[in-house]
C-alpha cells in the first residue's frame, strides 16, 4: 500500500497534515495516525507495524492491530492510498 499521487505531506508538532490537491482538501493526522503513516511509508509489513506500535505506545497487540485496521480503513475510505 502506498499514498496516491497528488498528496503533499507536512509534518507538524501535532502530526502530519495531508494536502490533497485533487480534492482540494486538508486532512490532519494525530500523532498516532502519523506514526502509523510513517511505518507504512517505510514499507513495513502490517504485523511488524502492530508489534512496534504495541511496544512504542504500551498497548496490547490486539489494540495495536485494531488501531492499524481502523487507520488503514480511514485511509482507503478517504482515497489516500493505492493498494
Amino acid at each position: 500500500m502506498r499514498l496516491r499521487e497528488g498528496l503533499k505531506l507536512t509534518l507538524t508538532d501535532e502530526g502530519y497534515i495531508i494536502y490533497d490537491s485533487r480534492e482540494e482538501r486538508i486532512i490532519h493526522l494525530n500523532i498516532t495516525s502519523s506514526y502509523l503513516l510513517e511505518m507504512m511509508l517505510d514499507g513495513k509489513a502490517e504485523e511488524e507495524v502492530v508489534e512496534e506500535y504495541s511496544r512504542d505506545f504500551g498497548v496490547s497487540v490486539e489494540v495495536a492491530r485494531r488501531d492499524l485496521e481502523r487507520f488503514l480503513l480511514m485511509m482507503r475510505k478517504e482515497g489516500l492510498v493505492e493498494d
